[in-house]
């Protein structure tokens, strides 16, 4: 069985702005508060991966990977992808000023 990344201790905040200027929901809206968190710290963005996602919103790693990828599509969050050790591994950021 796969180690929890999710701790009792984790938690993101839903700002009103993600809901009414973005529009955002279920799946997408926690997604998106998550890796906004993240952009907010001195890391400056998401890189823990899709497992993270699915154990917060309790959706298939599928529903995760689509989500993600209509999050960058519609330009709220932004990708990198990095090679280490020639494992390609994707992070994320927030774009500011939507």
């Amino acid at each position: 069985m796969r180690e929890k990344i999710l701790v009792n201790e984790n938690c993101f905040a839903v700002y009103g702005w993600m809901v009414n200027r973005l529009r955002l929901k279920g799946n997408e809206l926690m997604i998106y508060a998550i890796i906004y968190g993240f952009t907010q710290v001195e890391v400056g963005e998401y890189s823990l991966g899709y497992n993270y996602l699915v154990e917060w919103t309790g959706a298939s790693k599928n529903t995760v990977i689509r989500s993600v990828n209509s999050l960058v599509s519609k330009g709220y969050i932004s990708k990198t992808t990095k090679e280490i050790n020639n494992v390609l591994f994707n992070n994320y950021r927030a774009v500011r000023g939507i």
